[in-house]
């Protein structure tokens, strides 16, 4: 089936109807065209809105839409619903429902195919430019993980050092704390002055395993 709408007309059948609309005949402006089909053929039924329901068109001219037959084995009757049932009316007709889209494919094709989303597998409208922007932000989180943190802690460290030999207020002079005691650094080590590069390697590690995850 083409991956497109539906347009107004239903000329461009094959095609898919409007998704997430579980009443047929609100599909303007051919609803009503649809409502006039058996009561089976449309895979919204009981009101499970999906993406979107096949349309096809006969060479005789009849339409037949996509069925929602999910635990229902009356229509596998072959003697109601056949080819040659088909033909003579549209109540013998019936187009199964595609199986749910896989989580897994989803996933893959959405790096694998940015953007591009089929009718039949969308889950969501828009899903398609969606998932890019999806994309995009799992991106930009990467230097925004990497760096941002590392240099606010590097300029904080340099701002204290700047004004800490003017001493405490009153002329006291700076507590400097010993070795073997926690330092108040903003660092990552156990005490001492501030090690950016430690601080960048720390920061590096949880980056890479945000970057494994996505994976």
């Amino acid at each position: 089936i083409p991956q497109v709408y539906c347009d107004d007309t239903l000329s461009n059948t094959p095609c898919w109807t409007a998704p997430f609309v579980s009443d047929r005949s609100l599909l303007n402006p051919y609803g009503s065209q649809l409502a006039d089909l058996p009561a089976h053929m449309w895979c919204m039924g009981k009101g499970a809105a999906t993406a979107g329901c096949a349309v096809f068109k006969t060479a005789a001219g009849q339409l037949i839409v996509e069925s929602n037959t999910y635990g229902n084995k009356t229509f596998m009757d072959p003697d109601s619903y056949s080819a040659g049932a088909c033909a003579k009316s549209a109540a013998g007709c019936v187009l199964w429902k595609q199986s749910p889209p896989s989580l897994l494919d989803t996933l893959i094709k959405m790096f694998m195919e940015v953007g591009s989303v089929p009718v039949a597998d969308q889950v969501v409208p828009g899903q398609g430019g969606l998932q890019a922007f999806l994309i995009l932000v799992a991106f930009v989180s990467v230097p925004m993980m990497l760096l941002p943190k590392p240099l606010i802690l590097k300029r904080r460290h340099e701002s204290k050092a700047r004004f800490s030999p003017l001493g405490e207020p009153g002329g006291s002079p700076v507590h400097h704390n010993a070795p073997d005691e926690p330092g108040d650094d903003d660092g990552h080590g156990e005490g001492g002055g501030f090690d950016f590069a430690e601080v960048m390697t720390h920061q590096g590690i949880h980056t890479i395993e945000y970057v494994l995850g996505c994976i």
